[in-house]
């Protein structure tokens, strides 16, 4: 698992090379790199590269199907 600057560096020129986001143009992502890289991750809070927390939120508990 990374625990550098220089591993999330890596994982960010990778994700340009050789992922396609469909969220995103080719031109968006090949010039801004990607928004985040997850580099760890506990139930359900991940924290990416540059140290940021998140709550990772199922959307299948919110969704309703009204019939």
């Amino acid at each position: 698992m990374p625990n550098g600057t220089d591993d999330i560096r890596e994982l960010e020129q990778l994700d340009i090379n050789y992922f396609l986001h469909p969220t995103s143009s080719i031109q968006q992502q090949q010039g801004a790199g990607p928004a985040f890289i997850f580099k760890e991750g506990e139930c359900i809070y991940l924290e990416d590269g540059k140290g940021r927390e998140y709550i990772m939120f199922p959307i299948n508990i919110v969704a309703i199907n009204p019939l």
